[in-house]
């Protein structure tokens, strides 16, 4: 009776087999033709130089982030209550496996520090001149998320010319004083989901990974020193003496 119902061979079983083949073929083309659609749409947006339908159809199709979304963490989908266990998750993650372990290189490093013999730093103006700031500046990618004090690389980039003249006078006055800005210090770290698509599972705190963003100011002051003190850092020969 069941042979009756499903063949195996025979004009029913072959009208079968091509059918689904056809079905699959048929949803081939479909997916096909969604990415041709939206990339001619794309490239419509571009040449029309119209911005808002080009964003739109990005969003509606590229961006990741509208169908990642996340609202439920560890079941809880109160923010505030969220917010406060990413910082009490984050704080444990950035703690110290062994406090004894973490003193006893404390120790070691200032031991090595106080018999620290190295070249001397002279007073030099070309330190944090303007154009190492200027192409510093140019060199950030744009795009990232602002610091906590709300300014991004687009901001310095397209600010007045004057601006790395006086970014070039706090440096160095920074670097004589020897004192760090406090505003430095500060910065928020930002939860990035490691799953890509966040309707797979029911996510927990240990799904996500931790991204500080800190001030572009900063960024751009550790920039600096890293492109003056390059040959002491990268050098195969250890100058600092530890």
């Amino acid at each position: 009776m069941e042979s009756c119902w499903k063949p195996r061979f025979g004009p029913i079983f072959t009208k079968r087999q091509s059918s689904r083949l056809l079905y699959r073929k048929r949803l081939r083309d479909k997916q096909k033709a969604e990415i041709y659609s939206y990339s001619n749409d794309l490239h419509e947006a571009l040449l029309k130089k119209d911005t808002v339908n080009f964003w739109k159809c990005w969003r509606s199709k590229l961006d990741t982030r509208t169908s990642n979304k996340c609202t439920e963490i560890n079941g809880c989908v109160d923010n505030t209550i969220i917010v406060n266990r990413f910082a009490e998750h984050f704080s444990s993650s950035y703690c110290c496996n062994s406090s004894i372990q973490a003193d006893s290189l404390r120790e070691e490093y200032e031991q090595l520090r106080g018999g620290y013999r190295g070249h001397p730093i002279v007073d030099d103006d070309d330190i944090f001149d303007t154009e190492m700031i200027c192409q510093i500046i140019s060199n950030m990618k744009r795009g990232k998320a602002p610091g906590i004090d709300g300014l991004s690389v687009e901001h310095l980039s397209y600010s007045h010319p004057a601006l790395p003249v006086v970014i070039s006078k706090l440096f160095k006055l920074i670097f004589a004083c020897g004192y760090v800005p406090s505003g430095f210090n500060q910065s928020y770290i930002d939860s990035i989901p490691k799953v890509r698509d966040c309707r797979i599972k029911a996510l927990t705190y240990n799904d996500f990974r931790g991204t500080a963003i800190s001030p572009v100011i900063s960024k751009i002051f550790e920039h600096c020193l890293l492109d003056y003190f390059q040959t002491f850092l990268s050098s195969g020969d250890n100058q600092f003496g530890f």
